[in-house]
């Protein structure tokens, strides 16, 4: 589903809403159906809701990519590109242990639901990066 959405998500973000604001939509959905599906008991709902959270937590790490190729200095730019991607397999990483482990002690809905709390904080930084003067670097001007 992430595949599919991801070059959706930049033609939103290039065209219309702005780097930005589309991670912010797709951190705030990701987050959101972590919440609900970790309460759900319908197999329905779980895989619908499973799909969705595929669909949207894929997409913002090309967004974040594409964020600091124009935003960081040419000098700069591959090595902050590199970083980037290695703290993003790092957190990944991270995010399957604990969530295994939270899984085992506490089962698979609240150990699913708290994987919200990673999209709340790069929803706050996304909104203080959006009011920075540098963001009109972004997607054209769109921020």
């Amino acid at each position: 589903a992430g595949a599919v959405a991801s070059p959706v998500a930049g033609i939103v973000a290039d065209r219309w809403l702005g780097r930005s604001l589309t991670t912010v939509v797709l951190m705030a959905l990701s987050g959101s159906t972590a919440l609900w599906v970790g309460f759900v008991t319908s197999p329905a709902a779980v895989i619908a809701g499973v799909l969705l959270y595929g669909a949207t937590i894929v997409p913002d790490s090309p967004q974040f990519s594409t964020a600091i190729g124009e935003l960081a200095p040419p000098e700069r730019r591959g090595a902050m590109l590199s970083v980037s991607t290695g703290l993003g397999f790092l957190v990944t990483m991270i995010t399957i242990a604990t969530t295994s482990l939270l899984q085992a002690a506490w089962g698979w809905g609240p150990a699913i639901a708290l994987l919200a709390a990673g999209p709340a904080v790069g929803i706050v930084s996304m909104l203080l990066l959006y009011v920075r003067p540098e963001a009109q670097a972004m997607a054209g001007g769109r921020r």
